[in-house]
């Protein structure tokens, strides 16, 4: 545990932080570092990717465990930077509009022309037939009947060429609507990628956190379980904080040898008798088997939470003031009914608790 942010008996409220444990993360730059996607996640959401143009990433060195993410992700900002960033998108978006815009005036001209040019070789036709007739009839030569038909096959010509530049044209249309289409779906990936990589990124801030940063669970009054310090190692499964909104409801902590801990479990009954408090004065306190650690202690015991559903008050009906860490002997009552058997353990400590 590196870092202890809390006194003992202090306030806290629910996801207050309490300690830093070690990593090779440097604790200060990985939430720095969840403030900034925080606001990354609040531009997405109101779809504002164009504002990544004024982000400016701080310079993260000291992310241990979570380096190879953030590189993963600092790939993804900048090719979604690059994509929005500066009007890039919307400019060649603009573009695109424009160049089709033209397209289509420029159909419309072409289809113009081409109304036209059908008329005019509807009459150069008729024309041409009247010609042929007189021809067929020999009231014209040859010559003059042979440059009618040329400036007849002539009038044709544009036609054509009015033909093959409309379907360029169209052609050039379905282009330009295929980039437009292009362009979108790419926005739209890109869009869709960021948004996942802040979400998959803040998941793995998010497990780190829980296992780096220890935070308080609720509102309340926190209790060190132990004298701690900064830079103590801690043990797994090890109970560092208590946190409890009155002092009304307390628990104890005992160790049972392996022995016999098969024989307890949670919800048996206890029976707690506290030195400073002599039973055969003051009384028993009547407690219950919480919850038993899955792994032994350093000392090869194994931690039994022991909770107490009348706080302090004895079976002589008296009710004992309290103190942090008071020592107590507690007498389990199993299920052996056969030999009433009854096992005695010492409670640790008295820690108030919710």
């Amino acid at each position: 545990m590196v870092k202890v942010w809390i006194k003992d008996n202090q306030h806290v409220q629910r996801g207050q932080l309490l300690a830093y444990l070690e990593s090779t993360a440097s604790h200060r730059e990985v939430l720095t570092l969840e403030k900034q996607l925080e606001t990354l996640a609040q531009w997405v959401q109101a779809q504002r990717f164009e504002a990544l143009a004024s982000f400016h990433p701080g310079d993260f060195r000291q992310l241990g465990e979570l380096q190879a993410d953030y590189q993963t992700f600092m790939q993804q900002f900048s090719e979604t930077a690059t994509l929005f960033a500066n009007g890039y998108l919307l400019q060649k978006t603009n573009f695109l509009h424009a160049e089709l815009t033209d397209l289509q005036q420029n159909r419309a001209q072409l289809t113009e022309q081409l109304d036209i040019q059908k008329k005019e070789l509807a009459l150069a036709e008729k024309e041409f037939e009247m010609h042929r007739t007189l021809f067929a009839g020999k009231v014209i030569a040859p010559v003059e009947y042979n440059r009618e038909e040329r400036n007849y096959l002539a009038k044709q010509l544009p036609l054509k060429q009015l033909e093959m530049s409309l379907t360029g044209n169209r052609t050039a249309q379905t282009q330009k609507q295929k980039e437009l289409a292009e362009l979108s779906k790419q926005a739209n990936d890109q869009k869709a990628q960021f948004t996942q990589a802040i979400s998959t990124f803040r998941s793995a801030i998010g497990a780190w956190k829980a296992r780096f940063l220890l935070t308080a669970p609720k509102d309340g009054r926190v209790t060190f379980a132990a004298l701690w310090q900064e830079d103590q190692t801690v043990k797994n499964d090890e109970i560092l904080f208590h946190i409890g909104a009155s002092q009304k409801n307390y628990f104890g902590e005992a160790h049972i040898p392996q022995t016999n801990t098969g024989k307890v479990k949670p919800g048996q009954r206890v029976l707690v008798k506290f030195q400073s408090y002599p039973y055969e004065q003051f009384g028993i306190v009547e407690g219950k088997v919480q919850h038993i650690a899955s792994i032994p202690s350093s000392d090869s015991t194994f931690r039994a939470i022991i909770s107490l559903p009348k706080g302090l008050q004895t079976s002589s009906h008296k009710t004992l003031p309290f103190k942090n860490g008071l020592n107590a002997s507690a007498e389990i009552v199993t299920e052996d009914l056969r030999v009433a058997e009854r096992m005695f353990y010492e409670v640790k400590r008295l820690i108030n608790r919710p």
